[in-house]
């Protein structure tokens, strides 16, 4: 019997289902609303092929009836709207509105994906566009070109799937889009790179290549950037406050400069928080001439020292960039990539509390975290430090004897 290469759909009789010239797939054909609408189901598989274009067929009728334009409504069609939907949320911070943008701006690259429907897009379509291309992509930077790691594509997909979200409840599809992030392949759902601390050579080398790069800053404002810069940093390992939520937020009104009975220190009050309490902080010496310096560095440009102590939200890329000189930024440890963020200036500073044998109940005090915080996340690395150096001197005076 021949085979039937053009018929109705059961569910639908305006949709004709066919094949034409040499694609061994099969098309969906209708009429609506006066225009001639055609797609091809991107299968060879009748049954399959049924399912997506009834599907597709549903998608347009929701269309019509939500009065929707039948002509396609891409990503990059609705990637400004979205993005001022995201500038316009009170509901979350402004660096979170900063992260999604950013990421539309590396999505947008994908010019395929861009093209697709946001009212009939799939899973498979998604995996077949973006997460094709940008696993085969590199990021550039002086370390070298890499693969995006997979935590990294995971914070794309939770992107496209927000973006979708916002088009369902803009009725420009039915439903959100579930199970993005399952289609990240498990090598690289268990990629693994660890921030990593500093040691007080690594200390000693950034302070020194900091003020380097102060003296030969080619202009007054780069001079000044990279000065406070440099001060940051001091206050950073000498306080221990997380970067954006703490010490970004800081104004000269909440740092007490305290100079008693030839102790310098700071007292701090922290009133903004990822931990939403309030807690003060006793800055080490370090972060008492840090602030004396700024307020210095301050007073010679004219600015003022009163109000937010930055200046700016943050200075995370200029930090980078002065990890990345100093070639401290990345590190492969026993085929392990750490690298080294702004996190790594607040590491630093609970290592080195444990090292002075400081109870973790009084650096979790200190740094907004609990006890058993400190002594999970950190004090485990001196006991296994500890630990190997007993070990390995065991081991050596079997061996002798």
């Amino acid at each position: 019997m021949k085979k039937l290469n053009k018929f109705r759909s059961d569910k639908f009789n305006k949709l004709i289902i066919h094949k034409r010239g040499k694609s061994p797939n099969w098309y969906g054909w209708t009429k609506m609303e006066g225009e001639e609408l055609q797609i091809s189901s991107g299968t060879d598989n009748k049954q399959n092929a049924i399912e997506i274009l009834e599907q597709w067929y549903m998608e347009n009728l929701f269309k019509i009836k939500n009065n929707i334009p039948l002509n396609k409504i891409t990503f990059e069609s609705v990637a400004d709207e979205w993005i001022e939907s995201v500038k316009q949320d009170d509901g979350i911070t402004d660096k979170t509105k900063g992260t999604k943008i950013a990421r539309l701006r590396v999505i947008s690259k994908c010019k395929d994906f861009m093209r697709l429907d946001v009212s009939t897009c799939t899973v498979p379509h998604i995996k077949n566009t973006f997460y094709k291309w940008i696993s085969n992509q590199r990021t550039q930077h002086k370390h070298g070109n890499k693969k995006y790691r997979g935590k990294t594509i995971q914070g794309y997909m939770v992107t496209i799937s927000d973006i979708l979200r916002w088009c369902a409840e803009q009725n420009y599809r039915q439903h959100k889009l579930e199970g993005l992030t399952k289609i990240i392949s498990k090598e690289e759902s268990n990629q693994k790179t660890q921030t990593d601390t500093f040691t007080n050579e690594d200390y000693k080398i950034l302070k020194k290549v900091s003020k380097e790069r102060i003296a030969s800053g080619h202009s007054k404002s780069i001079r000044l950037q990279r000065e406070k810069l440099h001060h940051w940093i001091i206050f950073m390992v000498n306080t221990g406050l997380r970067t954006e939520s703490e010490c970004m937020t800081l104004h000269f009104e909440d740092i007490e400069m305290i100079n008693k009975d030839g102790q310098c220190y700071t007292k701090i009050n922290i009133r903004d928080s990822k931990v939403k309490e309030e807690r003060t902080v006793i800055g080490l010496q370090g972060s008492y001439y840090a602030i004396k310096n700024l307020k210095e560095l301050y007073e010679r440009n004219g600015i003022p020292t009163e109000g937010s102590v930055w200046k700016q939200k943050s200075l995370r890329n200029c930090f980078n960039q002065l990890l990345e000189f100093t070639g401290l930024k990345h590190q492969v440890v026993g085929g392990k990539e750490l690298v080294r963020h702004s996190i790594s200036l607040r590491k630093f500073y609970i290592n080195s509390r444990i090292d002075q044998d400081i109870h973790p109940t009084k650096i979790g005090q200190q740094v907004g975290n609990s006890s058993s915080t400190i002594d999970k996340y950190y004090a485990v690395h001196k006991r296994l430090d500890e630990d190997n150096i007993i070990e390995l001197l065991k081991l050596n005076k079997t061996k002798q004897s």
